[in-house]
């Protein structure tokens, strides 16, 4: 009886400890909490393509705190599923284009940017794509891939999820919501 009152116990502290854990991200010596998460599913089979969490500095920060470039947010994605890259560039061009409209020309730097730091994804990858204050870095899997001071790139990044014409309503309610 002691023993599986131990081992109650000790799972019953790992478990706690893991789920605060994943309401925390510790990027950049920082602690960020997160704000809200989001499936997201492509097609009308809703296929999984990846869990999208969004992890602010401040608890109640909101979509102006964020595209206003001003504090330490970060995206987190969960891949559910293999992604070849070629798919991941076709989003950011779409997403980007949908907010970004007639001024998309002026970004072209920045868009061929991200085509090119963007790799395959295998499932379970997790990538991290975080500004401070102006300082842009992408994380897979824990590395560190690129880093920037690009302010036009710092200010468009997150637009495909959070911005005006996100890639779909939900996304944007869902990380924003909490």
């Amino acid at each position: 009886m002691r023993t599986a009152l131990l081992i109650f116990a000790i799972l019953s502290i790992f478990v706690a400890k893991n789920s605060i854990s994943r309401d925390y991200l510790y990027l950049d010596d920082k602690t960020l909490y997160k704000k809200g998460e989001y499936l997201y599913e492509f097609g009308i089979l809703k296929i999984d393509v990846y869990k999208i969490s969004l992890y602010c500095d401040t608890a109640s920060c909101t979509q102006a705190d964020i595209l206003s470039n001003k504090g330490s947010y970060a995206l987190q994605f969960i891949y559910q599923r293999d992604i070849k890259s070629k798919y991941s560039k076709k989003g950011w061009e779409k997403g980007l284009k949908k907010n970004l409209k007639k001024n998309y020309i002026n970004y072209i730097r920045e868009v061929n940017w991200l085509k090119e730091i963007t790799t395959d994804y295998k499932k379970n990858d997790e990538v991290i794509l975080h500004v401070n204050r102006g300082k842009l870095t992408f994380h897979k899997n824990n590395e560190i891939l690129a880093e920037t001071k690009n302010a036009k790139l710092t200010e468009i990044i997150f637009l495909p999820w959070l911005g005006n014409n996100p890639i779909n309503k939900a996304v944007k309610k869902k990380l924003l919501e909490m």
